[in-house]
């Protein structure tokens, strides 16, 4: 039985039309580029947050080195900063700058530098020699793969029992970190 109000449409040809296929394919380009932007994005501070923790951690391997050089000399009954601030002419006294390799500080003896000055520090470089020992370690052995990180280590004076530590680290573009601890003599 049919209604009487009921009309009858007239009869449709299926399928799309040209413009409607353009804009469909015009928003899934607009979905695509957006996915690829928030990507390319993503990975960028994900590289970025990977450079400011390498530069923490070597900036803190400084400031360990200098605190472990303390405290041997402590346990050995020396001066509390002999080997990195103890003369003048050490390129670590205070108000000068030096470099120190953690991982090979016999061979690597500390030498004055400063980043961005007349003697620049030089870039860290790290082991990436597969099946290695020291793999992914940090370091100034000639033989690694240069860094994009230099990092400057200043002893600075506050008194007789007291110096800061004061380690620059720069990578990159002109990023810049700087960490800063106080050092007592514990003797």
């Amino acid at each position: 039985m049919k209604h009487f109000f009921e009309k009858k449409l007239p009869h449709r040809k299926q399928g799309f039309t040209l413009l409607e296929t353009l804009i469909g394919i015009t928003i899934v380009m607009i979905a695509v580029t957006a996915t690829f932007g928030a990507t390319q994005s993503g990975l960028q501070s994900a590289f970025e947050s990977r450079d400011q923790i390498t530069a923490f951690y070597l900036a803190q391997e400084g400031i360990e080195y200098i605190r472990n050089v303390r405290d041997t000399n402590g346990l050995n009954g020396r001066a509390w900063l002999v080997g990195i601030a103890d003369v003048g002419a050490d390129p670590c006294s205070p108000g000068k700058s030096c470099w120190v390799d953690a991982v090979f500080p016999v061979t690597n003896l500390p030498s004055a530098c400063s980043i961005g000055g007349p003697t620049p520090c030089p870039y860290l470089r790290q082991d990436l020699a597969t099946g290695s020992v020291t793999y992914g370690m940090y370091g100034y052995t000639n033989s690694w793969t240069t860094t994009r990180f230099n990092r400057q280590i200043q002893i600075q004076t506050i008194n007789t029992t007291e110096v800061a530590i004061v380690v620059t680290m720069k990578w990159g573009n002109g990023k810049t970190f700087v960490a800063r601890e106080s050092l007592l003599n514990w003797q």
